[in-house]
């Protein structure tokens, strides 16, 4: 997971575990999702939370322009992110990325290194109409 690395640091430093998955939008990018999974070591903690999940839907947090879900994590500044508090609560938490940040900056179309107009030629509706639908295909599979 050394290609998550930032945002296995601050998982680890809150004390939960994530699962990311890569899903492919129509328009050929390669886009990353993390669900948050559980606790590190806290068995009762995570009895306690699995009690609160009935008839709750899924969660996904999408950040703001030319952010990643490490944003949020550096945002909390000193207390801890809401998609964790809401975790805490019983919710399934899906924390999304970007296209062109470090965790979504793969195309099947545009490689890594080009630095063409056309690579970077997308703007909120390609979010909304391409981004956001994979991400809830996958996490209302």
């Amino acid at each position: 997971m050394l290609e998550y690395a930032l945002f296995a640091e601050q998982c680890i430093k809150y004390g939960y575990t994530f699962e990311p998955f890569v899903v492919k939008t129509e328009d050929a990018w390669n886009i990353t999702v993390f669900q948050i999974t559980g606790y590190i070591d806290d068995l009762e903690a995570q009895a306690a939370r699995d009690l609160l999940t009935d008839d709750k839907m899924p969660v996904l947090s999408i950040p703001g322009s030319f952010c990643d879900a490490h944003t949020w994590f550096r945002d909390a500044k000193d207390g801890k992110p809401m998609q964790l508090q809401l975790y805490d609560h019983g919710y399934d938490i899906w924390m999304g990325n970007n296209r062109g940040t470090k965790y979504s900056n793969d195309s099947d179309t545009y490689p890594v290194n080009d630095d063409s107009f056309d690579r970077w030629n997308f703007s909120w509706a390609e979010l909304g109409l391409y981004d956001d639908p994979a991400f809830m295909d996958l996490i209302m599979e």
